[in-house]
């Protein structure tokens, strides 16, 4: 059996509990924004971003939920909220709706 790691000493724990509330603050801050800004989840956040950072501006859906830690039916119901600012179209090679891709629309 291996060895078991060392335990946290008490200034490693609370500099772990401050980042754990910083980041949550963070979350907060940006999602509050996202809301007042232009009415946008957080998820539909990070959709939108990795749709911009492809070069080809699209990703297959189960790339996206799984990259944004996100269930596919939940994926999936984000992506209709979104429907006015992106297009789904079928993958090419794929006949079924499991290569359903999401591409943004300029």
């Amino acid at each position: 059996m291996p060895d078991s790691p060392p335990s946290l000493d008490p200034v490693q724990l609370g500099a772990y509990f401050d980042l754990i509330e910083v980041t949550s603050l963070l979350r907060h801050a940006v999602e509050q924004q996202l809301r007042e800004a232009g009415d946008l989840s957080y998820v539909q956040f990070q959709l939108l971003a990795r749709l911009g950072d492809s070069p080809t501006g699209s990703h297959r859906m189960t790339d996206l939920a799984d990259g944004v830690v996100y269930s596919r039916s939940g994926l999936t119901y984000q992506v209709d909220l979104l429907e006015k600012e992106v297009v789904r179209a079928p993958s090419p090679g794929f006949v079924s709706g499991t290569g359903q891709r999401l591409s943004l629309v300029p």
